[in-house]
């Protein structure tokens, strides 16, 4: 190690402003760098990037470097004075990594700091303004910055947790004797940082580009025998210890909420998806609790969201598994009762989130996980019979841009599933009843003609079918309406988009308001919050304001 405090005497020293470079060396396979560079871009001063004409491998593969000088050279144009390019040719990623520097020293000497990153690391919001403060911070002013990351695995839907115990380096002073010592290690002494960016090393959309990878791990580290065809390409979510080279530091994932990612990258991802093979689609992943089934990929996926539902689980998964072509996915809102454990009984594939996040956003969550082509949206209070399965399956064969609802029997009353447009009046009527108010109002409302819309029509959310791409084409459910009325939102893009909603001539038992452990309080603050959400969304701030009374004592 050498001795550098004679560097700290000067205006380059980390006690005054923090002037960063961010060094980037391209190979090949840059699918995130667009992303990566908008999520540091507005934080450093100057960005260089030096690209080789080969990877680090035996691969003979070109890298994608039309477009990475297209890209540079559009970046460029907009930044001309802080965008720095080099191709060159080295033997080796230490040569690659020695040059780089050297290139970020001649380039800018105003800089203070070297940002090290990968065109797949990306920062969230706050990670890099707080990499910059530890870095100002006197006390590691002779330091080299590591932090934690998430590594996301094949998509960005799951990432290791707990966090691997690597900690990459990411920042560093530039004074003339720091030298590389590995690729990513320089002679500085370290120190662990609480930072944390995103890591998406393994979200590739072509398998060439993960054997070419595993290519340049074969020259320092040895690869588990066939991981390539055992874990790349027959993932599924309850795999454990599955990184190529250090498999406990991969030991598990998580699922996770893509309001934590930049938006850009959840629709970089999406694009890749819909245009991708079946082996690598996150459409495809089997994550069932039998990982040996291989489910059709045209078959149908139950998939219901629980929340303290062991009442009348048992039960309902037991009439799902009567039922022809099936597979259930559960998404669970953090339950503390039996759910899970029933649901494990019954070799349901389980997602389970650590908080409450909602109806719609579990199932939205379900959704995306589940590789089937037909969807049916489930309460785990209903009873569903394999007659009425095929008469939605057959009705789906012959419209499938149909959204198909059965009718329901709730105790001794019929309920519809296909219900008409929402009305103000209805919508007035409900909020009346719901909060026992002006009751003497409900016999005039119900007889006015426009009590109902019947332009259009929303299924009744307690049981559907649908094809899962005409889901995801409408954007799935709001995931602004927590619980209640998240249906009849749905049916009102369906519409909008030129989707049917059509009637089964079946009957589901539907054991109402009962699928989850709710108190009667609580159901009522959730059913005016999503009442409220829909008048103010749909009728502006003249009904909202007219029927926000309604609600308080």
């Amino acid at each position: 190690m050498v001795d550098l405090t004679h560097i700290f005497t000067g205006s380059n020293s980390t006690g005054g402003s923090i002037r960063l470079a961010a060094m980037y060396k391209l190979f090949f396979a840059e699918e995130w760098l667009e992303d990566s560079v908008a999520s540091v871009i507005n934080h450093v001063q100057y960005l260089c990037f030096i690209i080789s004409d080969r990877t680090w491998s035996d691969s003979t593969i070109p890298g994608d470097q039309d477009y990475i000088l297209a890209y540079l050279a559009n970046l460029k144009l907009r930044y001309p004075d802080r965008i720095f390019v080099y191709k060159g040719s080295w033997a080796s990623q230490l040569d690659h990594v020695q040059d780089s520097l050297e290139f970020v020293r001649q380039s800018c000497p105003e800089a203070s700091h070297v940002l090290y990153i990968d065109s797949d690391e990306i920062y969230p919001d706050g990670q890099l303004e707080e990499l910059i403060h530890h870095a100002s911070d006197p006390v590691n002013k002779l330091s080299a910055l590591h932090v934690s990351w998430y590594t996301f695995f094949k998509s960005v839907y799951f990432r290791v947790d707990p966090v691997e115990p690597y900690r990459p380096l990411v920042l560093f002073p530039l004074l003339p004797e720091v030298r590389f010592t590995k690729f990513r290690e320089v002679n500085l002494p370290f120190v662990e940082v609480p930072v944390c960016i995103f890591h998406f090393s393994y979200v590739r959309h072509s398998d060439e580009r993960i054997r070419q990878k595993l290519l340049s791990f074969q020259k320092d580290e040895r690869i588990q025998d066939g991981w390539f065809e055992k874990v790349w390409l027959n993932w599924h979510f309850s795999m454990r210890d599955f990184h190529p080279v250090h498999p406990r530091n991969y030991h598990a994932l998580v699922l996770v909420n893509t309001q934590e990612l930049p938006p850009a990258v959840v629709t970089r991802f999406k694009t890749w998806q819909s245009g991708l093979t079946s082996s690598n689609s996150i459409g495809t992943l089997n994550i069932s609790g039998n990982t040996n089934q291989r489910v059709n990929a045209c078959s149908l996926g139950f998939v219901l969201v629980t929340h303290h539902s062991a009442v009348h689980l048992e039960k309902c998964l037991k009439y799902i598994a009567a039922t022809p072509h099936q597979s259930v996915l559960i998404v669970d809102n953090a339950s503390s009762d039996e759910t899970i454990n029933i649901a494990g009984r019954f070799g349901a594939s389980i997602i389970t989130l650590q908080q409450n996040l909602g109806y719609g956003r579990a199932a939205n969550i379900g959704a995306r996980i589940s590789h089937c082509t037909i969807l049916c949206f489930i309460n785990p209070d209903c009873f569903i019979d394999a007659g009425t399965v095929n008469d939605a399956l057959a009705v789906l064969g012959n419209q499938p841009t149909a959204c198909v609802v059965p009718k329901l029997r709730e105790g001794e009353n019929m309920v519809h599933g296909k219900q008409p447009g929402y009305t103000s009046l209805k919508l007035l009527h409900d909020m009346c009843e719901t909060n026992n108010r002006c009751n003497d109002l409900f016999p005039v409302l119900r007889e006015q003609e426009n009590y109902h819309d019947t332009d259009w029509y929303w299924p009744h959310g307690a049981c559907f079918f649908i094809h899962r791409n005409i889901f995801n084409n409408i954007g799935g459910f709001d995931e602004n309406y927590f619980m209640y009325m998240e249906d009849v939102e749905l049916g009102r893009r369906l519409y909008a988009h030129g989707y049917s909603v059509v009637s089964l001539n079946r009957t589901v038992t539907h054991n109402a308001q009962t699928g989850s452990n709710i108190d009667s309080v609580r159901r009522r603050a959730l059913l005016n919050k999503a009442r409220l959400l829909y008048a103010e969304q749909n009728y502006g701030s003249r009904l909202y304001k007219t029927i926000l009374p309604l609600v308080r004592e």
